[in-house]
Order: structure tokens, then C-alpha cells, then sequence
């Protein structure tokens, strides 16, 4: 059994193919954003971060992290300032 190497991203572990293997969609990301969203009782999002990038676009997990987490904080701001 051989030992995948980890490589460490803003504190989250991940192994090589997930840095660089593209499995996911940018619909994934959107979708575990929503999920994040909706269990803070907000049920809209803002849609800034996938402006320009189809929903059926792959993306690695490292990217969907990415993307999910982009989500999230531009749905925060702006609803801060609104």
C-alpha cells in the first residue's frame, strides 16, 4: 500500500490528484456553497465569483473549495452592505 503525498493549502490537506484532477463542476461549487448558506438561514447567493464560467465547467476539488468559499464570502459582503 503505497502512501499518497499531501500537499497543505490554506491549512487543508490534499493529495496530488485532487489538486489537479478536475472531477468536479462549477455547479458542485455552487451547490456546496448553498449548502453552506443555507445552514446560516441565508437563501440567496451572490454569483460574482462563477460570473463568466459555465456551470458544467470542470474543476478540481481544490478549485471547488475555491470557489465555494469565494461564494460565501461575496454573499456575506454583500449582504452586509445591503
Amino acid at each position: 500500500m503505497s502512501k499518497q503525498k499531501l500537499v497543505f493549502i490554506d491549512g487543508i490537506a490534499y493529495t496530488e490528484s485532487e489538486t489537479k484532477v478536475a472531477k468536479y463542476t462549477v455547479a458542485d461549487a455552487v451547490t456546496a456553497a448553498k449548502t453552506i448558506l443555507a445552514q446560516r438561514n441565508i437563501r440567496v447567493y451572490c454569483s460574482n465569483a462563477i460570473s463568466g464560467r459555465e456551470l458544467r465547467e470542470k474543476i478540481t476539488l481544490l478549485e471547488l473549495n475555491e470557489l465555494s468559499q469565494s461564494i460565501v464570502d461575496d454573499t456575506n459582503y454583500y449582504a452586509q452592505k445591503s
